[in-house]
């Protein structure tokens, strides 16, 4: 069986992949010179790790049994026609993207970036700045999507008191489900966050 894998890969890395994959032919896409040799490797391959930019190579893969995409995102597969296992890396991210989400509006509320300019200046304000900070503590927040990213946002938030409200078409774990409720909605949020896939139904949004 053949592996063909489009990820930048350490030698090392390459090594151990090898050896841990016993009985398969590991074929990576860097180590190949020419797109022909890329598009016959997909063709031949049982397994792909990464994403493969050409989605009809993907279609055109017979053998193929299962891709393993390297984002938790696959907006750009949404023409993928294969019945092969299709997986990504959605949890991998989650933790990481919403943390990152949470520090940049902790920034904004709390003046990060102000701080750092006046301890550039080697300047003290103190008291005069306190107006323009906020608190993160029992906001209101709607976030758009309840995938693993946004679930993951609304559970470090919870650590903050606040009210958290997904948009979403799962029921399950949403409030509001619709773009007519979203833009009720939105009046009365502090804080607005987007977690949604990059879909057709997704573009514009907010425009």
């Amino acid at each position: 069986m053949t592996i063909y894998i489009e990820l930048r890969l350490t030698v090392a890395l390459k090594k151990a992949l090898r050896e841990s994959a016993t009985g398969y032919d590991c074929i990576f896409e860097d180590e190949l010179n020419t797109v022909e040799e890329k598009q016959a490797a997909v063709q031949q391959a049982d397994i792909v790790f990464g994403n493969v930019k050409q989605v009809e190579w993907l279609n055109n893969a017979s053998q193929l049994k299962w891709i393993q995409f390297s984002s938790a995102g696959f907006g750009d597969y949404r023409n993928l026609k294969t019945s092969a296992v299709v997986t990504n890396m959605r949890d991998y991210f989650s933790q990481p993207c919403a943390e990152t989400m949470v520090a940049g509006i902790l920034s904004l509320y709390r003046g990060i970036s102000e701080f750092a300019l006046l301890k550039e200046k080697k300047e003290w304000v103190g008291h005069n700045i306190r107006n323009d900070l906020y608190l993160l503590n029992k906001r209101q927040v709607i976030v758009l999507g309840a995938g693993s990213i946004g679930q993951r946002i609304g559970k470090i938030l919870g650590g903050f008191d606040c009210k958290v409200i997904f948009y979403s078409r799962n029921e399950k774990v949403s409030v509001i489900n619709t773009p007519d409720e979203l833009e009720i909605a939105v009046s009365a949020a502090d804080i607005v966050i987007g977690a949604l896939p990059g879909t057709a139904e997704t573009a514009g949004l907010f425009t």
